[in-house]
């Protein structure tokens, strides 16, 4: 059961002095007769009872450095400041002029300062796309499936499905109709696409922001405070754009392309291994190679922006129409192992992930008088542009020339209680858009260098975040280019600083989370909680090894997934989508490698994809139908959806786990579907290949085994019904 409440601040003022007068008498032995207000031996008394009721009022009160101490040792700590992201469309260049926009341009917009900047992430090439209009003929993408042309679908919304799900192999086009051919200039640029796909919410789009899952230990300052490199120290966008993950992918490999993107990079596998490929001329194809190419969907997992480094040899696939030039990908799979096929909702030219964040990098001027005026006493400041938003808590970037002349880094803190004497650490004061130092005993106090030409400080960081920057659909401007692009997606992800008690909440319901394998339903959960990886079903059999299926073996445990995939509403159609749903290769690994980590000590634990059987069904109906196949067709919809593994059971919720196959069951099923006038008269079941049927008894499946609807024969018996009654 829950505990009550620790309550310290029990003791009251007047509590306290009533018990200690009834002990003067005895412990006095009498010889202190006077016990009013005025004595002034009781004036003492009340004065210390008065004193000791402050310090047990304070026993109750939880200050901001005891809050993070006990988070702390949940380790954790509470969120800072997140800037939402969004995705730029630009249109394109009006002339012959090439256009390109560098990483780290702001932009703004004509709504006033409740709506803060936006700042590119990466380098674009805005190519001369056509835009379609009224009255010019022509369209800006062309899209081909398979030689089949999807463009007109695709234009009205539709989604269109790239590639299958069944290992094979396929391919698919994307034209890029510009009103001139590529300049030279334009060569070696960055060109971007954005592919939006109709992808699961567990699979988010590249551009959401993700929710900082770190932990305490990871925020930790490293040991010695080392100098930060001078490229990120000094770096004019303050590290804003090719510097966070440089080690991930080296700017070496991608050139033009930003070391940046590998911030956003999927961490699960591909579902499949796309090749991609651009024309050189009519009918002739060369392969991209890897290092000019960042594909953002991760293998069409999720939606995602494809950056292409133009290549030099890039030419038209065909003639020009109507004064149209068509530049080809193409885009090419030997084994789709995807879940369901992905579908395509949308793509887009000329885009740029942007982030709500201005990179700030305060002039001299106002640092210095500010470093003229501190002296060797605790607490000094440093306050920052107060015409800008707020900065990041944890994008400051600070170096300071101290008193021996070398330059030294300091790291922002959450709060100084867990650093000492020597820490070179700072808080970052938000609201007040201060920076704020030790005292010497929690936090050293900074000792600079005296004044001279050379500046004592470094400083950048970046201002922004907030909820501010959930914007819908709206144009930007900016001072560096004419174009003037909208963040084709709404802006996402903007999170104001956590609050204690909203830091309370989330590490009590986080003691609730389970990350350990302990039990069956133990397994389930964390396999249905891998990040990246959209499953919408997990079964957990123990004692089942897939080495040995017929026996059951001790100290081991099998996960069965089903993916979560598109399923058609209309309860009227037997097309439902993927009839037998499987995960792909990718996401098993994902999957294993999280239960992995938290299974038992010497306990085994295996991921496999559902196991399906195959379910024929025989239905006999007695009656007249007008139409015959109608009736059949309804019965096979409802019979299609009622066991399927996503839809299905008698809950809607998907067929059991190895629920077995009544043929009561499926009866009932189908007489929901039928007219007055007709009933049914058999159902049996066969199960794998339609040999036997089973008409009577239950047709029993496995414990980690799920079915569905591979036949259904359906005999009319055109006899009216007997009406019942005495013979």
């Amino acid at each position: 059961m829950t505990l009550p409440a620790l309550k310290l601040d029990d003791l009251n003022w007047p509590a306290m002095v009533d018990a200690i007068r009834t002990r003067i008498v005895a412990n006095s032995r009498g010889q202190w007769t006077m016990h009013g207000p005025s004595d002034s031996g009781v004036a003492l008394l009340e004065l210390f009872a008065y004193l000791f009721e402050q310090r047990i009022y304070w026993l109750d009160q939880v200050h901001a450095p005891l809050a993070r101490a006990l988070l702390a040792l949940m380790d954790d700590a509470p969120q800072p400041t997140q800037a939402a992201r969004t995705v730029l469309e630009f249109p394109p260049p009006q002339g012959a002029i090439p256009a390109h926009i560098d990483a780290g341009t702001l932009f703004t917009t004509t709504l006033g300062a409740s709506v803060l900047p936006m700042t590119t992430l990466e380098p674009l090439a805005v190519l001369p796309v056509h835009q379609q209009q009224l009255d010019a003929p022509g369209r800006s993408l062309s899209l081909s499936v398979s030689g089949h042309d999807r463009s007109a679908q695709l234009e009205t919304l539709h989604p269109v499905p790239l590639l299958g799900c069944d290992g094979g192999a396929g391919s698919f086009e994307v034209t890029v109709w510009l009103d001139r051919p590529i300049a030279a200039a334009e060569r070696n640029g960055t060109f971007t696409l954005l592919i939006e796909l109709d992808a699961p919410a567990a699979c988010a789009p590249e551009w959401a922001p993700r929710t900082s899952g770190a932990r305490w230990s990871a925020r930790v300052p490293r040991d010695g405070f080392a100098p930060l490199p001078p490229e990120q120290a000094v770096a004019g966008t303050c590290g804003l754009a090719g510097v966070a993950s440089a080690a991930a992918v080296p700017d070496a490999l991608l050139g033009d392309i930003s070391g940046q993107w590998a911030m956003h990079a999927v961490e699960v596998e591909a579902p499949a291994v796309l090749t991609f490929s651009y024309s050189t001329g009519i009918a002739a194809w060369r392969a991209l190679l890897a290092d000019a190419l960042v594909d953002g969907t991760g293998g069409l997992r999720r939606s995602g922006l494809w950056r292409i480094r133009i290549p030099s040899d890039w030419a038209p696939s065909g003639p020009a129409q109507d004064g149209l030039v068509p530049y080809a990908l193409r885009i090419e799979c030997e084994e789709a192992n995807y879940a369901s096929p992905p579908l395509l909702v949308r793509m887009v030219p000329n885009v740029a992930m942007a982030t709500q964040v201005q990179s700030v990098r305060p002039d001299s001027s106002l640092i210095e008088p500010q470093l003229d005026n501190w002296i060797k006493l605790p607490g000094q400041q440093l306050a920052l542009d107060r015409s800008l938003a707020q900065p990041l808590e944890d994008s400051v970037q600070l170096e300071l020339r101290e008193f021996d002349g070398q330059w030294r880094c300091w790291l922002p803190t959450d709060d100084f209680y867990r650093h000492g004497a020597e820490d070179r650490v700072f808080v970052v004061d938000r609201p007040r858009k201060l920076l704020i130092f030790g005292d010497g005993l929690n936090g050293r106090i900074p000792v600079l260098a005296a004044a001279s030409a050379t500046p004592r400080a470094r400083l950048c960081y970046l201002a922004g975040g907030d909820t501010g920057g959930n914007v819908a659909l709206q144009q930007w401007w900016s001072a560096d280019t004419p174009l003037a692009p909208i963040n084709t997606v709404a802006a996402v992800g903007g999170l104001a600083s956590e609050s204690f008690d909203e830091a309370n909440a989330r590490v009590a319901r986080d003691l609730q989370r389970v990350e350990r394998a302990v039990t069956a339903p133990d397994h389930e959960a964390l396999a249905l909680g891998t990040e990246g990886v959209a499953v919408a079903r997990a079964f957990a059999a123990v004692g089942f090894n897939p080495s040995f299926p017929c026996q059951k073996m001790g100290g081991v445990t099998t996960v069965f997934v089903v993916p979560e995939v598109p399923r058609t509403s209309d309860p009227a159609s037997a097309q439902i989508g993927v009839a037998k749903p499987r995960m792909d290769p990718g996401a098993l690994r994902a999957i294993g490698a999280r239960l992995e980590a938290r299974r038992l000590l010497t306990h085994e634990v295996y991921v496999r994809p559902a196991s399906y059987r195959a379910v024929f069904v025989a239905v006999e109906l007695q009656g007249v139908v007008l139409d015959e196949a109608a009736l059949g067709a309804a019965i096979r919809a409802l019979l299609t959806r009622h066991l399927d593994a996503l839809v299905g059971g008698a809950d809607g919720t998907g067929w059991p786990f190895g629920d077995p196959l009544r043929p009561t069951a499926l009866m009932h099923q189908v007489q929901t579907v039928l007219p007055g006038a007709v009933a049914v008269t058999r159902v049996a079941i066969a199960l794998d290949q339609p040999a036997t049927f089973e008409d009577c008894a239950d047709v029993s499946i496995r414990p980690h085994e799920l079915v569905y609807l591979a036949g259904l024969t359906t005999r009319f018996e055109r006899a009216p019904l007997a009406q019942g009654g005495l013979r």
